[in-house]
């Protein structure tokens, strides 16, 4: 579950992971977890977005894009050559902006639901 993985950040810092939060006013209006993964083709380690979540009140206000910016920032620090991140096809607004940052999509995920026969 996403809020245990961002629980564990919490508690347990590693320079391989890193939670970056945005701030507005002394109120939280988003943050981004970051972590290290490694890239399934090259095998070299990469950044990679696990989470990037945006309070209702903040969105369309530019503080997904400064996330991102700074997990990117993260990223580079870390001396990774690439930063990856999934998102669901329906959310057109994510893709949008990550499309507007230089992102691209790389490959479709397929999926069927199996019944227990």
């Amino acid at each position: 579950m996403d809020r245990d993985a961002i629980a564990a950040v919490v508690v347990d810092r590693s320079p391989e992971v890193e939670l970056l939060v945005a701030e507005e006013d002394d109120e939280v209006v988003g943050f981004v977890h970051v972590r290290t993964v490694t890239d399934y083709y090259t095998q070299t380690p990469i950044g990679h977005v696990s989470d990037v979540v945006v309070a209702a009140m903040a969105q369309g206000k530019g503080v997904g894009h400064a996330l991102i910016e700074r997990a990117q920032a993260w990223a580079r620090t870390c001396g990774y050559p690439m930063m990856q991140l999934f998102v669901l096809p329906e959310n057109v607004g994510a893709r949008t902006l990550y499309e507007h940052m230089g992102y691209r999509a790389e490959r479709h995920k397929y999926v069927k639901m199996l019944s227990r026969e």
